[in-house]
């Protein structure tokens, strides 16, 4: 195990890959069940075909399963469920179940076509997901456990949850949903009616995952942090004005966690304390990644770059 220093007054803890070659490794989202975390692992001996890798802890080990696996994953009515990120088994598009017994079994979808994409996400009971049909065109799926079904979005929207995670927050279901002007603007759901939130002008909009931290969302908006309380977007300044959010936020002790860049090409994490937002660390000549966070046994999980290209899971 080694440990990265330069992080002020914390450390980063790598581990090292279970292959025996450290090869590209870590990849994909990672989704906590039964008191393990589960993320796809492209391993050295199988090309580029994703298994799924558990971690208990303090190793982790992969699972011998054929299909290659998607990033995204969901829990629901206490099963881990996958999408499949190929069609090497005829699941390109398709949910998967992984069964306790290490096996996995394939869901139908409604039609023949591409199938759900993006992140799922369990609302009122049953399973939501971006869903793409035979023509391209973009809806949203809903499984019940047992079947699929579709609801068409309204007009001039092309993709429900292009760029981010869904979420679920204060009873409504949030969605990121891009225009036909290729604008980003935040959706929200009750079940029934969809309402778009959020003029980013000249800019793109929401370009991030949502986060919530003492009742608000935060996303990022135009290369700034931004937060919805409700009812209307703003957005909180950085420090250096050149310096520009990039990525995804993360909620972690009671703060929000970015990484931010600067024309000079400099990476350095930040984080918003409710007051203002303040750098945090070292800063690096290379995009350090800090992608597919989660806090886990009160630490936060992170895959982390290098000059090399190795992706490796490091935390706080």
């Amino acid at each position: 195990m080694a440990f990265c220093k330069g992080l002020l007054s914390q450390s980063i803890t790598l581990y090292s890959n279970p292959d025996s070659v450290e090869n590209y490794g870590y990849s994909g989202v990672m989704q906590e069940f039964n008191d393990s975390i589960y993320f796809r692992f492209y391993p050295t001996y199988n090309g580029n075909i994703g298994k799924i890798a558990k971690f208990n802890g303090s190793s982790y080990r992969l699972l011998d399963l054929v299909e290659d696996i998607g990033e995204c994953s969901v829990v629901y009515n206490n099963n881990l469920y996958y999408l499949l990120n190929s069609n090497c088994c005829g699941g390109y598009g398709k949910l998967m179940r992984v069964n306790n017994d290490g096996s996995s079994t394939l869901i139908n979808n409604p039609d023949a076509s591409f199938g759900f994409s993006g992140q799922p996400i369990v609302f009122n009971g049953k399973l939501y997901c971006r869903y793409i049909n035979a023509t391209g065109n973009s809806s949203i799926g809903v499984f019940d456990g047992t079947s699929t079904s579709l609801i068409p979005q309204p007009p001039g929207l092309l993709h429900p949850g292009f760029t981010s995670t869904p979420l679920i927050h204060n009873g409504y279901l949030y969605w990121i949903f891009q225009t036909n002007a290729n604008k980003y603007l935040l959706g929200k759901y009750d079940g029934i009616t969809l309402t778009l939130i959020g003029n980013p002008g000249a800019g793109a909009g929401i370009k991030s995952e949502m986060v919530v931290l003492n009742n608000d969302l935060y996303f990022n908006f135009n290369d700034s942090l931004g937060r919805f309380d409700g009812t209307s977007i703003t957005t909180i300044p950085l420090p250096i004005t050149a310096a520009k959010m990039w990525g995804d936020p993360v909620a972690y002790a009671g703060k929000i966690w970015f990484k931010t860049y600067r024309p000079t090409d400099q990476y350095q994490l930040a984080y918003y304390n409710g007051t203002s937002i303040n750098f945090f660390g070292a800063t690096y000549p290379y995009n350090i990644g800090f992608y597919s966070t989660l806090v886990y046994q009160d630490k936060l999980y992170f895959g982390m770059d290098s000059l090399n290209n190795l992706a490796r899971l490091a935390r706080l």
